[in-house]
């Protein structure tokens, strides 16, 4: 069984095409509630309804708007934007590219490329911190942010650690003794 498209579709394809599709679904029917008609004459009204099928074409996409915003940014450097967010950006601008190409491009696609681009430029993010000269040493954390304190001398985190762990373990010999005289 052929799937038609259904007459409310009318505006996706060219008049021509159309056309021809309307006269040879108007055909097929014809031949098929037609009791005399004959094996030959429903295989060749079936033929030509699937050509005719086949033959359909869309009507050119409107590439204005995706055209304009492409023209605008295409020629737009990383500079101070993250690597992330740049590499999203860059990924969007070639499928616009692609698709402007593209001369049979459905609309769908053209709105998609559109709506991923404006989403990339969007969500471009500036790098933080000042940019320097040299190169940094690969991290060790696996992608986990560190802060350093500064190189003050003050060694109070090390002073808490060695705070707490006494008082931990006098806790403990409290807690043990305390368990002794119980028994």
């Amino acid at each position: 069984m052929i799937q038609c498209p259904q007459k409310s579709q009318t505006e996706h394809y060219t008049d021509k095409t159309w056309k021809t599709f309307t006269d040879a679904l108007k055909n097929a029917e014809t031949t098929l509630n037609d009791d005399s008609a004959t094996q030959e004459e429903i295989n060749k009204a079936a033929s030509d309804l699937s050509a005719a099928l086949s033959g359909l074409k869309e009507k050119g996409a409107d590439k204005s708007a995706l055209q304009k915003l492409y023209d605008k940014h295409k020629d737009d450097k990383q500079g101070s934007y993250t690597d992330a967010t740049w590499k999203t950006f860059r990924k969007a601008l070639e499928t616009a590219a692609s698709v402007l190409e593209d001369d049979k491009a459905a609309q769908s696609e053209v709105d998609k490329a559109k709506e991923n681009l404006e989403k990339a430029i969007k969500n471009l993010k500036k790098k933080t911190g000042t940019p320097s000269t040299t190169k940094k040493k690969p991290s060790s954390t696996s992608g986990t942010k560190t802060t350093k304190s500064a190189k003050t001398g003050d060694e109070s985190p090390l002073a808490l650690l060695a705070g707490l762990l006494v008082l931990s373990g006098g806790t403990a010999v409290i807690l043990g003794k305390k368990r002794k005289y119980q028994k």
